[in-house]
């Protein structure tokens, strides 16, 4: 009989390497070739022993042959009728055994294999009485009865296998080198396999018996012809030497027996690419499959198991599919050589779905385990070894298929149930049940924590167990435990393992050292280091570590480099160094050429640190390791790739940033394939990358790291551990720093940390090194960011001008925030304690060294500067914090605290000369802090009166927002942009504070800011759209399109409490959203080949002809300013304007009065205040000027500045060709007019459905304007409750048609009810060249948004301008009073929806409608239609100011486009439209509320 494979599940996922499916075919054919000649032999060779001669001397020997066979026959798993007929050959020497054939014929069950032992034992027995003379009968049957007892982990088989072998050796097998001696060491290394399976588990000092067998195993191979003894003897090589846990015993018996003599017959050896160990089990696996298959067939169930095993070894190196394949053909030989309900079939069904799993492949008999476990319960019962083996194999088939994702509820059902049946079976035999349960429980670590921890517990318990007996396979498993308690935060638990481990050692050796007791005192100095021993206690066990590996013949490479690192880190420099130096003098280091360059690094890494300097020697230490890592194909492992890191060091010192970056890259991208992801080496390039791209401003890649390193460990389902928590920080620390007053968005960061590191500490049984390192450190910065709300929030309430919605959100953060200071106070004696106790449990380590006493520091001091005021306390943690930053080697992070406390006390001279300090070590800081840096020392500068250093800090300031902006804001959110300049101003915000007073100094750098800020947000947005748009990429478009209907949702879904399930809600959707635009930058960064526009005044000044001016309209302090660029000035005109608050006052106090009222108070003829304060400083400016280019700012949007007055008749348009423009870096696109084909045309729109009655007869007009006393008056916007009929638009929009018509073009018109907003939708992605709109517009005042029975239903975008303007289409009044339906069919269009189109077509939008340039202003623009129509990407617009009278507006549209598409350029046929009405029309409320926006021509 064949051996099943005992597999150990611990070693399931190895993959055994082998060769190639035509490597097994060359195996194959060889082994035919030795048989060639011998085919008849062969085939009795399926039926008979190799012990056998072809013919019998005399009777007795006959017989034995006859028993010799019979054993054979039943320890097969045949039934044909040779099998039986061998079996029924022998019926006349052993009574019962025609009985037994009879039942091998029939296809009956023999439940638990009862029959088959009484069988083989009865076969024994004759062949020791009636048989005496040849006792290689009794020592075959009792072979045969041994491996049955085996199959059935019956520990019996021991003392069976024994007497098999006594009897062998009496038959003479001792080295004769023929047939008995070939089965005596068949035997005799089934005996080692039964004691490494079943009884000892791997046990080193066997290795050298296993190779002496192996040696007279390859010498009998040589010499003799094939035969099945032959095939299992190397099927039992291949299973002992397919993987070792001792490799260093190993490698040291086979040396010790001379096993690499070339003059002896060897078995290849080659590299097992799972392990990463050589074996020459590959070999074997190969040679004993071929031989099983040639001398009984393919078909032969005794060949099954063999070319499973070889097929097991072959996963990860041949073609998954056909090794699945090759799995199911033994399937369904097994199917047809074995009775119904056999558990064998059973057996190979589970091994190939092992198989299939580990190739990728489908299982296939998942649905049949139920089944199939039934039928092993009814065979063996329930309490039985071998079912609980096959309950074992089929859970560890789901757990595999489960991948990284959840476990499937049949695993945990299998695994409990396997659980409690083994403690009772393996009672006698705790180390079984203890390795067994390890490698199912295993399952647990990552996605059932709880069930995890539980087991582990229980594990650990077994395994310490006093009383148990010492055993190979305990020690086995203690060794895989201390890594698992240590990794999980179980540190005590681990440390007892550890000790645990090396008593059992000693004790199994009998104090005879070997190389695993070696590494098992490496390992133990390992945990101690971590684990808050003293120095001394972790020195000894280096020190004896060392003496061990001295002793045991190991190279000391791995203790030297581990304790050189201690030393390091405990401060112990000099003692680091000699331990680095004995490391790279070892005569064994030439063996290992990448671990020494590795060493080179980090010795020279230290060197530079500790000495400052660079050094020849240091130098040569670097560039000895350069060749090895900068190879093609360098043959680095999951430690020495840190050597990236160490080069990266040694390159930035030289100056070479970029080679320092390359190394970086290099080794983070090996990372990715040599290391798991929670290895150390992967771990710490992820934070050198970080931490590179953080400092150089490139946080937008910072963040695409962290990102796409949590999606692997989500994939992996390994968020929660202390990669997944390092990861999670350093998300936290992109908010806080990119956007810190988002307090919602850097709240939402850490709570998703905070639940991270509570389920860490949870699992890990609440180990005090998560308690310190992660635990503490959220509490703290939970605190912190307390701390700086409060403070944020005084300020923003002291600067008063809030709107209603910030007050009340910042009045509900208040109240949960002060709820959750009510619930931390207890917790800060907490910290009080744990800071008088972190020097113990950081001990033999400096404690101000360590990364969380710093966190806990700050965050006293923050509870005691922000969150309960107490003065003493507060500059006490203060000075503990510099101290703590300058032992750390960051004297200058010390300075900036300093900078930022003396900031905080409005102590500027001590603010200013920290700051000043800090601004002469750029290197120390990110991009960021450079920024805030400079920021603060521009502001204390300008306190303390030292003027020109305040301006120079301005302009350094407003660099260093342009770098940023230029290096991130492609690949920031919407949100994020929005956010980053609300905390840090545009780059013109500090210039213009100081504008004023330096004009000279600043206008040009003042102008440059203003070309780069106004519709940046616009710009950034718009480049990633037309990216999209452009690239043909429909994942893209679909995406894009996700991003949309998830901006909608956003605008139904209400602002709630910041503690409420809708508020969490909806900061999930707004980090969905923030995803999918985030990685949306990130894929359309390869269609977006244009950089980000950044003009200069100079470039303007190139395109003004003679006559004409470029004016930006700014801020100078509190004042309003202009910057005036004419040909020929060597730098832009600064013009001081009046007081930006006055302004702001006229206008606001004019916005509630009726339209003609408020233009009949700003506009009147003769002299008024707005043109005082807007324009009659430039006039000066502008003498010989005829055309204006000029882009307004701020409330400045508001101003019709042709009608500003100028004399008794004339205004501002008389004067001067005004063109307004969104800014002046517009006059930089091309100058080009193209042919107008395409139109489309809405107007005549019916509001009600009542209003289609209205438009057919009139009356209904009449009624209106007879109820509302308006005649010919009616206005194109909705200040009341609803949307009148404008009669006028009808005629304006058949008028327009005809003239389009006129010039060739066929416009498509929308009128009445057909003039819907579905039907506005149908332009997008196929604008036409035009699109009309002449409906009624809206602008609804921020004030008036509670009353809006519209905006009631958008709760979560009602306070936005974009969702407060918009245009009405059919049907909207029903919308209007309250109605909800969906946004694309509600018939009215807002901004914000607008804003989400595709129109990059249209060349010119007319919105014959009121209020269309109004919205909400900034330096950014105008918030409204106006950015809608220009983020749907329309170039040149005509918008209106006011509400528009029908007619006159009917009127005015009709003699433009009259002009315009008779040939004459937008920009004239505009002027031609507004001298029209105004001839007609004198009053400005008629002719200039219209706007021709950004008309290039």
């Amino acid at each position: 009989m064949t051996l099943r494979p005992i597999l150990r599940l611990a070693a399931a996922t190895l993959l055994l390497a082998a060769a190639t499916p035509d490597a097994d075919t060359h195996a194959a054919t060889a082994a035919t070739e030795r048989l060639t000649g011998r085919t008849a032999e062969a085939t009795a060779a399926a039926t008979r022993p190799a012990t056998r001669t072809t013919e019998a001397a005399d009777s007795t020997e006959a017989d034995a042959h006859l028993l010799i066979g019979a054993a054979d026959a039943i320890g097969s798993l045949a039934r044909d009728a040779a099998t039986v007929g061998h079996i029924r050959a022998a019926a006349h020497l052993v009574p019962g055994l025609d009985a037994y054939a009879d039942l091998r014929a029939s296809g009956r069950l023999d439940r638990a294999d009862s029959l088959r032992l009484a069988a083989l034992r009865a076969c024994a027995d004759v062949a020791g009485t009636r048989l005496a003379a040849h006792p290689e009968a009794r020592a075959r049957a009792l072979y045969q009865l041994a491996l049955i007892q085996a199959n059935l982990s019956d520990t019996a088989c021991l003392a069976t296998i024994d007497a098999a072998i006594r009897a062998a050796r009496r038959a003479g097998g001792i080295g004769r080198g023929g047939e008995a001696d070939e089965a005596l060491v068949l035997y005799e290394l089934t005996r080692l396999y039964f004691l490494n399976r079943l009884i000892e588990g791997e046990n080193p000092l066997r290795f050298a018996e296993i190779l002496s067998l192996e040696k007279r195993a390859l010498t009998l191979a040589a010499n003799r012809p094939a035969s099945l003894d032959h095939a299992e003897t190397d099927q039992l090589l291949a299973q002992l030497k397919s993987y070792t846990g001792f490799p260093d015993e190993l490698s040291q018996a086979s040396d010790s027996l001379g096993m690499a003599d070339l003059t002896a017959p060897v078995a290849p050896y080659e590299m097992d690419p799972a392990s990463g160990q050589w074996t020459n089990a590959l070999h074997y696996f190969r040679e004993s499959a071929a031989l099983y298959r040639c001398l009984l067939g393919s078909s032969h169930p005794g060949a099954v198991y063999p070319w499973m095993n070889h097929l097991f070894s072959l996963v990860g190196t041949a073609d998954g599919a056909w090794i699945t394949a090759s799995a199911d053909s033994a399937v369904a030989v097994m199917e047809a050589a074995c009775p119904v309900g056999h558990p064998e079939v059973e057996s190979v069904k589970a091994f190939r779905d092992r198989i299939a799993a580990l190739c990728g492949q489908p299982l296939r008999h998942t649905s049949a385990y139920a089944t199939g476990l039934s039928r092993y319960r009814i065979y063996y019962g329930r309490a039985s070894r071998p079912y609980l083996s096959q309950l074992a194999m089929v859970a560890g088939n789901l757990q595999i298929v489960a991948a990284n994702g959840p476990l499937p509820q049949a695993f945990i059902e299998m695994e409990e149930e396997y659980a409690d049946a083994a403690r009772q079976v393996y009672a006698d035999e705790p180390a079984t049940y203890l390795s067994e349960e390890l490698s199912l429980s295993r399952a647990y670590e990552i996605r059932e924590p709880a069930r995890f921890a539980t087991r582990f517990a229980e594990l650990a318990a077994l395994a310490l167990d006093p009383s148990a007996a010492p055993s190979w396979r305990r020690f086995t498993a203690l060794r895989e435990l201390v890594p698992l308690g240590f990794n999980n935060g179980r540190s005590a638990e681990a440390e007892r393992l550890a000790r645990a481990s090396i008593r059992e050692i000693d004790v199994l050796t009998g104090g005879r050292p070997l190389p695993a007791t070696a590494l098992a005192w490496l390992d133990m100095a390992n945990l101690l280091e971590n684990t808050s021993h003293s120095a001394d206690t972790v020195k000894r066990c280096y020190e004896e570590a060392l003496r061990l590996f001295g002793r045991t013949g190991l190279p000391p490479v791995m203790p030297l480099y581990n304790y050189a690192n201690y030393l390091h880190s405990t401060g112990d420099v000099a003692g680091a160094v000699d331990q680095y130096r004995t490391l790279l003098a070892l005569k064994e280091a030439k063996d290992f050429p990448v671990d020494m360059a590795y060493v080179r690094t980090v010795l020279g890494a230290l060197l530079l640190q500790s000495q400052g300097a660079l050094t020849d020697s240091v130098r040569q230490l670097f560039e000895e390791a350069v060749p090895v890592f900068e190879a093609d194909s360098p043959a680095v492992n999951n430690e020495t790739v840190r050597g990236y890191v160490g080069l990266s060091v040694y390159y930035d010192h030289i100056g070479r940033a970029d080679k320092a970056e390359a190394m970086l890259r290099r080794g983070w991208q090996l990372a990715q394939d040599v290391c798991h992801p929670l290895d150390g080496a992967r771990m710490e390039l992820d934070a050198a990358l970080f931490d590179l791209f953080m400092t150089q401003g490139r946080d937008h890649e910072a963040e695409a790291l962290v990102e796409s390193e949590l999606a692997s460990l989500d994939e992996a389902g390994m968020r929660e551990t202390i990669a997944g928590l390092e990861l999670l920080q350093r998300r936290y620390l992109i908010v806080n720093w990119r956007t810190p007053n988002d307090f919602p968005k850097v709240y939402a960061t850490l709570m998703d940390r905070m639940n991270a590191v509570t389920a860490v500490y949870t699992h890990s049984g609440q180990a005090a090194d998560i308690r310190y390192c992660y635990y503490l450190p959220i509490v703290c910065d939970c605190i912190s960011e307390t701390g700086r709300f409060i403070t944020w929030k005084d300020m923003m309430m002291a600067s008063g001008g809030l709107s209603n919605k910030e007050k009340a959100q910042i009045d509900a953060l208040s109240g949960t925030l002060e709820e959750m200071i009510n619930q931390v106070s207890p917790a800060i004696a907490i910290l009080e304690d744990v800071e008088r106790g972190f020097p113990d449990y950081a001990a033999p380590f400096d404690y101000r060294l360590n990364p969380a006493y710093a966190s806990l520091i700050q965050s006293l001091w923050t509870w005691h500067e922000n969150i309960r005021p107490d003065s003493a306390r507060a500059r006490h943690y203060i000075r503990l914090i510099t101290e703590i930053q300058r032992l750390n080697g960051q004297p200058m992070q010390a300075d900036w605290t300093m900078a930022q406390y003396h900031n905080t006390h409005k102590e500027a001279a001590e603010a200013y000369a920290y700051a000043a300090r800090c601004r002469q070590a750029p290197e120390a800081f990110t991009a960021l802090q450079q920024l805030q840096i400079c920021q603060l020392f521009g502001q204390m500068a300008d306190l303390l009166g030292h003027e020109d250093e305040a301006v120079r800090a301005a302009v350094e300031q407003a660099g260093h927002i342009r770098r940023y902006v230029r290096g991130n804001f492609d690949f920031l959110s919407s949100g994020e942009r929005a956010e980053f300049l609300t905390t840090y101003g545009n780059s013109g915000a500090a210039i213009a504070a100081h504008l004023d007073r330096h004009p000279g100094e600043l206008a040009a750098e003042a102008y440059d800011a203003a070309l780069f800020d106004k519709g940046l947000l616009l710009h950034s947005w718009e480049r990633l759209r037309r990216a999209i748009l452009r690239s043909g990429d429909s994942l893209l478009a679909a995406r894009l399109d996700t991003l949309d209907l998830l901006r909608k949702q956003q605008r139904h879904t209400a602002i709630a409490p910041l503690d409420s399930s809708a508020t969490r809600k909806q900061v999930d959707l707004m980090q969905r959203m923030e995803g999918i635009e985030k990685a949306l930058a990130r894929q359309a960064a390869q269609f977006r080949p244009d950089t980000m526009r950044v003009a200069s005044w100079r470039e303007v000044q190139a395109r003004l002809a003679a006559d004409e001016a470029a004016i930006e309209f700014t801020f100078a302090d509190t004042a309003l300013a202009a910057l005036v660029v004419r040909p020929g000035m060597d730098r832009p005109r600064y013009v001081r304007l009046g007081s930006s608050q006055a302004c702001y006052d006229l206008l606001h106090r004019s916005e509630r009065l009726p339209a003609d009222t408020r233009v009949r108070r700003l506009y009147t003829y003769g002299r008024t205040p707005l043109y005082d304060l807007v324009w009659r400083p430039l006039e000066a400016e502008l003498r010989g000027v005829r055309r204006v280019y000029y882009s307004p700012i701020a409330m400045l949007h508001r101003v019709a500045f042709a009608a500003l007055p100028v004399g008794p008749d004339s205004c501002l348009v008389d004067r001067y060709d005004l063109c307004p423009l969104s800014t002046t870096a517009e006059l930089l696109r091309p100058r080009r007019e193209e042919a107008v084909r395409t139109a489309a045309l809405f107007g005549g729109v019916h509001y009600s459905p009542g209003q289609g009655v209205t438009a057919a007869t009139g009356t209904a007009t009449e009624e209106t304007e007879a109820a509302t006393g308006k005649t010919g008056s009616r206005q194109r916007a909705a200040l009341e409750e609803e949307f009148d009929y404008l009669s006028e638009t009808l005629a304006e929009t058949e008028a327009i048609a005809r003239t389009m018509e006129a010039a060739g073009l066929s416009p498509l018109t929308f009128k009445g009810e057909k003039a819907t907003e579905p039907a506005f939708y149908t332009l997008d992605g196929q604008s036409p060249d035009v699109i009309h709109l002449a409906t009624h517009g809206f602008y609804i005042n921020a004030d008036d948004v509670e009353d809006n029975a519209f905006l009631m239903n958008h709760p979560g975008s009602r306070t936005q301008s974009m969702q407060r303007t918009g245009l009405a289409f059919a049907g909207a009044n029903a919308t209007w009073r309250g109605l909800r339906r969906n946004d694309r069919e509600d018939g009215i269009l807002t901004a914000n929806e607008l804003s989400l189109l595709d129109l990059s077509r249209t060349k010119l939008a007319v919105l014959s409608a009121c209020e269309t340039a109004l919205g909400d202003y900034s330096t950014e623009g105008v918030w409204g239609l106006q950015r809608g129509f220009k983020e749907a990407g329309v170039g040149t617009l005509i918008l209106s100011l006011w509400n528009v009278n029908d007619r006159a507006t009917a009127l005015f549209m009709q003699a433009f486009y009259d002009q315009w598409l008779n040939g004459k350029p937008k920009r004239a046929a505009f002027s031609h439209a507004v001298d029209t009405l105004r001839r007609s029309h004198p009053n400005p409320f008629f002719w200039a509320a219209f706007v021709l926006l950004d008309a290039n021509d």
